[in-house]
């Protein structure tokens, strides 16, 4: 009878699989609806799976402790008061964010609309002082080029034209940021739910997947998912911690030397950094640009800061901070980065690398699967 019941079920499978593909080759507009609908409902649900995954290291933390010091506290109490302070943390880190570092970034992104003409003519400027002293003598031919971009894109008439063009833009982008804040302020009361019910959603979800495929599949993808999870889990914190490591570094020495915008190029090179091989040079890059707009001593500056500092990582705080080698070629995580980041976008190309080393993970477990299944067979023969 379990025989018959293991027979049935790739076959059940099968039939559900044509079944879908059959409805997306009759009607494939009605299947893409139905899939944004379902997409976009689920948007804070995955928003909160998001906030449970960052809470969820500080929650463990406040547990462990709690049994610890305070053995007297029953599990369901102890989670209770872990959740509480997982959020006021978290909490205090919003607020911290939008009481000091908002308004920062604010102030710059308006300089930059304020005196945008005068910042390019100051980068450009200082780009011919270093042309001139590396006795680079077509300089001058890339200046004029960007200076009769700059008037054919920048004058009144087409400013005004891109405005009113642009009005329908605008009115998208803020519908998509009022949409945004409210998946935001649900995701967040969702996950609120979710924190308490992760242990009965897992539990659900492995009864289910045993049911339907077995035993025996279901052991194999238990094992696939918790080392997927944990490659996965591993290299995003010792990411985050590594690039909070280098923009707080970043941050202190600007402030030191006296650089402008600390703030601003501390959080883009620490969000860069996080993407393998060109994030580093993705945020160098865009800080020896925007710093030529104040002064050339102070691009020069900052490029030797992110030259040390990209060693420093390299050789100590990586080593530290990274608790395993993803143990992929370069050239593979250059391709991942690539491939996730057109697919996903930023987000994508910081979390390419994580998914191609799980990717790496399965397709060696199949290979070594089917390597063993060759040498029995070699051995019965």
């Amino acid at each position: 009878m379990n025989n018959n019941n293991k027979k049935r079920q790739p076959s059940l499978f099968m039939i559900i699989l044509a079944i879908f593909l059959i409805f997306v080759y009759v009607d494939k507009d009605a299947v893409t609806n139905f899939y944004n609908t379902i997409y976009t409902s689920l948007i804070p649900f995955f928003y909160s799976i998001v906030i449970v995954y960052l809470l969820n290291p500080i929650i463990k933390f406040c547990m462990r402790n709690l049994e610890k010091y305070v053995p007297i506290i029953k599990e369901h109490t102890r989670k209770i008061i872990s959740v509480v302070i997982a959020y006021i943390i978290f909490g205090l880190f919003i607020y911290f964010l939008v009481i000091n570092i908002v308004p920062i970034l604010r102030d710059n992104i308006l300089e930059f609309a304020d005196h945008f003409p005068e910042m390019v003519n100051k980068i450009l400027l200082n780009i011919e002082k270093v042309a001139e002293y590396f006795r680079i003598t077509k300089m001058s031919e890339v200046e004029n080029t960007i200076y009769s971009y700059i008037e054919e894109y920048l004058s009144v008439d087409t400013i005004s034209a891109l405005l009113k063009s642009s009005l329908p833009y605008i009115y998208n982008t803020s519908s998509y940021i009022l949409n945004w804040l409210y998946n935001i302020g649900i995701a967040f009361i969702i996950s609120m739910y979710l924190v308490f019910e992760t242990d009965s959603v897992i539990y659900y979800c492995k009864k289910i997947f045993r049911a339907i495929f077995g035993q025996r599949r279901y052991n194999i993808t238990k094992l696939i998912v918790k080392d997927s999870y944990d490659m996965f889990n591993v290299y995003i914190i010792s990411k985050i911690k590594d690039s909070m490591i280098v923009g707080i570094l970043l941050f202190i020495l600007m402030k030191i030397f006296g650089l402008k915008y600390s703030v601003l190029l501390s959080i883009c090179v620490a969000i860069t950094n996080m993407i393998p091989y060109i994030g580093p040079f993705i945020g160098g890059i865009l800080g020896v640009v925007l710093l030529l707009s104040v002064s050339l001593e102070q691009s020069l500056i900052f490029f030797v800061i992110i030259l040390v500092l990209q060693q420093l990582d390299c050789w100590l705080i990586g080593v530290i901070v990274v608790e395993k080698d993803t143990k992929m070629s370069p050239l593979l995580i250059l391709m991942s980065v690539i491939v996730a980041g057109a697919l996903w976008g930023w987000v994508g190309m910081l979390i390419g690398t994580p998914i191609a080393q799980i990717i790496q993970y399965v397709v060696n477990l199949m290979v070594q699967a089917e390597e063993m299944k060759n040498d029995y067979k070699e051995a019965d023969l």
